[in-house]
């Protein structure tokens, strides 16, 4: 029986590691996209820079990502 084209994953996306930075990824690109020239997209982005400030907080309690949100 064939499964699903997508249901084979690798092994490497299970563990935590990778998943973190790839949201650390995406909190960098979220921060270029704030300083476009378009005022709604730079208001969405900034609501995205909160979302994963706030996920990779939880993560690493050390570390505060909320304070380029602001700055931003």
């Amino acid at each position: 029986m064939r499964g699903k084209k997508g249901s084979k994953e690798r092994p490497d996306e299970n563990t935590e590691e990778p998943v973190l930075r790839r949201i650390e990824r995406m909190f960098e690109d979220s921060k270029a996209l704030c300083r476009e020239d378009d005022p709604i997209l730079r208001g969405q982005m900034q609501v995205v820079l909160g979302i994963l400030a706030d996920i990779l907080e939880a993560k690493d309690p050390y570390r505060s990502y909320q304070h380029v949100v602001d700055y931003e």
